[in-house]
């Protein structure tokens, strides 16, 4: 298990913060439905940029008393968010931890046969995406190749896949991959990773039309990309 920074350790909320849930949290509804309501808010402050204030409300969550399937979900929350930040690794682990949580509520049975299924697919393919953006592609490999799979979450799995076969140097099978993805249709990609499978589809048709171009990705061709989301692909790219 990878070391963790305080970033992403429940001690790491602010006391402000923890404070301002707590008193959010003591308008008397049941503490799992609000939880869950909180986590919503955490996806969205992470989908607007404002990371810092997910992990504070997840952090606060944690913290607070929830049951096992709403900790599988800011667990989750938290590898996004590790993700977003470059933290290939820690997002990795972070959402293994999220993969047991949602096993035991299964076993408690507080968690739907259908909405386990999915819930491990949509991990299984996070997971093998951070790993493969860490570098360990025979650790996204294997993930890839054993874990679940849902078609709803398919593009998920494309992304993954994508990677893995563009670091292999297998650059059909990741222009491909990419081609699997239906942006449009997938609102679970989002523009981030959606510049991201631009940035390898345009990279793998160079190397398989000139393959000495095929070298780098020109992620700065895409005028629209603030800094952030630019550096955040070279990250994954390993450039």
């Amino acid at each position: 298990m990878t070391q963790r920074t305080n970033r992403y350790s429940p001690r790491s909320s602010s006391d402000r913060a923890l404070r301002r849930f707590f008193r959010w949290w003591s308008w008397g509804a049941k503490d799992d439905e609000r939880a869950r309501s909180a986590l919503a808010d955490a996806r969205d402050q992470l989908t607007e940029g404002s990371a810092d204030a997910a992990l504070d409300t997840v952090h606060a969550v944690l913290a607070s008393p929830i049951d096992v399937a709403v900790r599988a979900i800011a667990l989750e929350i938290l590898g996004d968010c590790a993700e977003s930040d470059g933290d290939f690794v820690v997002a990795a682990d972070l959402y293994a931890e999220a993969r047991t949580a949602h096993l035991w509520a299964n076993e408690r049975t507080w968690i739907t046969p259908r909405d386990l299924h999915r819930a491990l697919a949509v991990l299984d393919a996070k997971r093998a995406f951070a790993f493969a953006a860490a570098g360990r592609l025979e650790d996204a490999e294997q993930v890839a190749r054993n874990g679940r799979r849902s078609d709803d979450v398919a593009a998920l799995t494309q992304r993954a896949l994508a990677l893995i076969h563009f670091k292999r140097g297998e650059h059909d099978k990741a222009l491909a991959a990419c081609g699997n993805v239906d942006v449009a249709r997938s609102p679970i990609v989002g523009p981030r990773n959606a510049a991201l499978l631009r940035a390898i589809a345009r990279s793998s048709q160079a190397a398989l039309t000139a393959p000495y171009r095929g070298d780098g990705v020109d992620v700065h061709s895409e005028d629209d990309l603030d800094d952030e989301t630019k550096r955040w692909i070279e990250s994954v790219l390993g450039r």
